[in-house]
């Protein structure tokens, strides 16, 4: 039977090329007698190689001797492997590492933002803030709040909506949900309308101010609204209005002779032309028969106008207020007075608490 022989032949321990040489014609000589095919490898490596036995169970190796051959048999369950040695070249830092290199003394580390704090307190957390990370404090507790039923402080904790903030998941199409007064449920829409009322205008589901309620949006500073006659619009502010008082003595009360004759018991001078707002009060008192009232008559007048007027009647008792407003336009200096007669036989009348009030409305 042949046998196939596999040599090894390390040459690097022969110095010279003339001694290497023939240290192979001799080892090819030697299988070439002993017959049949031979192989062989060489190392030229400067690097010295081991050879060892691996038990692969254990992840140990033993029996490491230089060169080609264990220092002892592998026996079962142990398998040769082949060590060589070599210089590190660089070495790179993958991701998470920092540092490395290709010369001098090269070290590695883990990058910053890899980095767990190391300063955290008992049961703090790490964080990330978006650079790096920071200790901050574990949750203890998880509480409800408006609208959530569940929480608690240990074990899983679990939160839900509460029942009252649950709308119902089972509406038909069109359905709206509808509150009964502990829960949600469904319904059908009612198809509410709505309707403009005054000043507004509807469009679809739309409302709007009508133009004619619409204040202008365009006024310059120190303007005011003003009324056109179909639109608001922005005009000069024509100033604060004149606004005069004057009041009769309250403290003493006038007689009103009963002689049908008109006599002024409150007057004002106007300031300046316009038309004014008249608003003239006064109380008809009655020392005798209260009948006698409808005898009594008090006109609000100006210069060669009657502004308003009335005639008294009977049923206030022994004191009849009574009031009188018109608008009259009249040229600086014009009086507007309050005037008052009695007729004939209306003895006991007199009037007090009088007072006349003008406001100017325009120009």
């Amino acid at each position: 039977m042949r046998q196939r022989w596999i040599a090894a032949f390390c040459a690097r321990s022969v110095t010279s090329k003339r001694a290497r040489l023939a240290s192979i014609a001799v080892l090819v000589l030697a299988l070439l007698l002993v017959g049949g095919g031979a192989a062989f490898a060489m190392y030229p490596s400067s690097e010295p190689t081991y050879t060892g036995c691996l038990n692969e169970r254990t992840g140990t190796v033993t029996h490491i001797a230089r060169g080609d051959r264990p220092l002892g048999p592998c026996t079962y369950g142990l398998t040769i492997i082949h060590l060589s040695g070599g210089d590190l070249t660089s070495l790179t830092a993958g991701t998470g590492l920092t540092g490395g290199g290709d010369s001098g003394d090269v070290g590695l580390s883990i990058a910053s933002s890899y980095q767990l704090p190391q300063a955290c307190g008992a049961g703090q957390l790490p964080a990330w803030t978006g650079s790096a990370w920071k200790c901050i404090d574990n949750i203890t507790s998880v509480t409800a709040g408006t609208g959530l039923a569940g929480g608690g402080d240990s074990g899983d904790i679990n939160l839900s909506v509460s029942p009252s903030y649950q709308l119902p998941q089972t509406c038909a199409a069109g359905q709206l949900p509808a509150w009964t007064g502990s829960v949600w449920k469904c319904v059908n829409d009612a198809n509410s309308t709505y309707q403009a009322g005054t000043g507004l205008d509807l469009s679809g589901t739309t409302f709007s101010v009508e133009p004619t309620y619409r204040m202008p949006q365009g006024c310059n500073s120190g303007q005011v609204a003003k009324w056109n006659g179909s639109a608001w619009t922005c005009q000069a502010d024509a100033g604060l209005l004149s606004l005069t008082t004057l009041s009769s003595t309250v403290s003493e009360d006038h007689g009103i002779p009963d002689d049908g004759t008109l006599r002024p018991y409150a007057s004002i001078s106007v300031p300046s032309a316009g038309t004014y707002l008249v608003i003239t009060t006064g109380t008809i008192k009655s020392e005798m028969n209260v009948d006698d009232f409808r005898d009594v008559r008090c006109t609000a007048a100006g210069d060669n106008m009657t502004l308003s007027s009335l005639k008294l009647n009977d049923d206030a008792g022994i004191q009849t207020p009574f009031s009188l407003i018109g608008t009259s336009t009249v040229a600086a200096g014009d009086t507007i007075s309050l005037f008052c007669r009695a007729s004939e036989g209306a003895d006991g009348i007199a009037i007090g608490d009088t007072r006349i009030v003008v406001v100017k409305v325009s120009n």
